[in-house]
């Protein structure tokens, strides 16, 4: 279970409480909720609205290649100063941010543009490829690891051969290869004359696995994984 990102469904007794104090007492804990509806769910805008709208920062993303990073706050919204303040401000994060445009917009002051792009609630992400495509919309708040995944995949999608996840070497491979929670992955790589196997270990894996994904993408296409978990 995962605060920063699964969903849960609140039940209550309406003769005690109501929708409005659920809601303050959650937003005051940092989170984002909402009303569930039976409304159909939003249709991404095309990409002419988003260049319509947008059409100097567009224009900027078209002519350096770089996706667009939307993030609607609001000045009261606890949600928005946490993704500000610690998700925005990581240093992995910060260095992927450097391959895109950062947009971040007030909503109470832009109310027009918010209504337009149809943000019901905050903090409001919008993953936008360079030609005003909607690759991704993000609701709530995000923490630095799940947001540098998401801003992997947008990059991945404006250039395939972006490198992925962390830019550090993995370990180099031990003599002595002791039971735990380990990870490991032979690589094979070409000779002029022949093919020699290489095998790399990882130990200590991020909960994520980031670690791991970004020795991973370094042999693209000529690797075999094996792994190796402890039962502790």
């Amino acid at each position: 279970m995962h605060l920063e990102r699964d969903q849960f469904v609140l039940t209550y007794d309406a003769a005690k409480t109501n929708v409005d104090a659920l809601l303050g007492v959650i937003r005051k804990a940092g989170y984002t909720a909402r009303v569930a509806t039976d409304r159909p769910p939003r249709a991404a805008p095309s990409s002419d609205k988003y260049v319509t709208l947008l059409p100097e920062l567009f224009a900027q993303a078209a002519r350096e290649q770089k996706p667009v990073v939307m993030v609607f706050h609001a000045s009261w919204c606890v949600p928005c100063q946490r993704l500000h303040n610690e998700t925005l401000a990581d240093p992995e994060v910060a260095e992927r941010l450097r391959n895109c445009l950062l947009h971040e917009v007030d909503a109470d002051k832009s109310s027009k543009l918010a209504k337009e792009l149809g943000v019901s609630g905050l903090p409001d992400i919008r993953l936008v490829t360079p030609n005003g495509s909607e690759f991704k919309h993000l609701r709530d708040f995000q923490d630095a690891e799940l947001f540098s995944d998401e801003l992997d995949n947008l990059l991945a999608s404006v250039d395939p051969e972006q490198p992925v996840g962390r830019t550090s070497q993995p370990a180099q491979p031990r003599a002595d290869r002791s039971v735990g929670a380990e990870t490991g992955f032979r690589r094979q790589q070409p000779d002029s004359n022949q093919t020699n196997n290489r095998t790399v270990a990882l130990s200590n894996i991020s909960p994520g696995g980031r670690e791991f994904k970004a020795a991973f993408n370094q042999g693209k296409g000529l690797v075999r994984v094996v792994l190796l978990v402890s039962p502790g």
